[in-house]
Parts: structure tokens; C-alpha cells; sequence
């Protein structure tokens, strides 16, 4: 998932806050959640988010296997998902030509 910050009033004057989803992985936690691109994370464990480098860290901190309870905003809906951690996927190594 790729996130940038989200600080913006709407129409209605209220203020959006938050990390703006920029891409979810196919078959990622967060695609299985439901969280798409667009989407406005605003709460993350009861914790306000107010940038994506704040939302990162709180998923870099939870462990393998831990729940994250995500409320974020799509248009002018609001919505609420439960995200479990996964281990990092491994980059394969890069394969090296051999010169002779």
C-alpha cells in the first residue's frame, strides 16, 4: 500500500485529515479489508492519523499476525475495516549474468 497526506476541508467546511491510499496490492491485507485507492484513513486502533508517515509507523509496530482497526473516509462516506499484519513480502534476488 502507498500512502501520501491528506489535510483538506470539504464542501461543508469540515476538515479531512489523514494518510490518502495511493495504491493497494492485489491480494494484500489491505485489498482484502476492502480499502481501495482514494481512500482516506483517519483513525487507526483509536488513534487519530494525521499523516501517512504517522500511519506507516503504527503499521510498522504492529506485529506479524496483529489486527489494525482502520476507520477511513471514501467520498463522503465514512467506513470502518479490520486489517491483520502480514510479513513483509520478499523481494527475489536479483539474478546476476555471469561474464566469462
Amino acid at each position: 500500500m502507498t500512502l501520501r497526506n491528506q489535510n483538506s476541508a470539504s464542501a461543508e467546511g469540515a476538515e479531512t485529515e489523514g494518510a490518502t491510499i495511493e495504491v493497494v496490492e492485489p491480494q494484500s491485507p489491505a485489498a482484502r479489508a476492502g480499502l481501495a485507492k482514494g481512500d482516506i484513513v483517519t483513525m487507526a486502533n483509536a488513534i487519530r492519523i494525521r499523516s501517512s508517515a504517522q500511519f506507516r509507523n503504527l503499521v510498522g509496530l504492529t506485529p506479524v499476525g496483529g489486527e489494525i482497526d482502520i476507520r477511513f473516509r471514501r467520498g463522503s462516506e465514512a467506513f470502518s475495516a479490520k486489517v491483520v499484519v502480514e510479513p513483509p513480502k520478499q523481494k527475489p534476488a536479483a539474478q546476476h549474468a555471469r561474464g566469462n
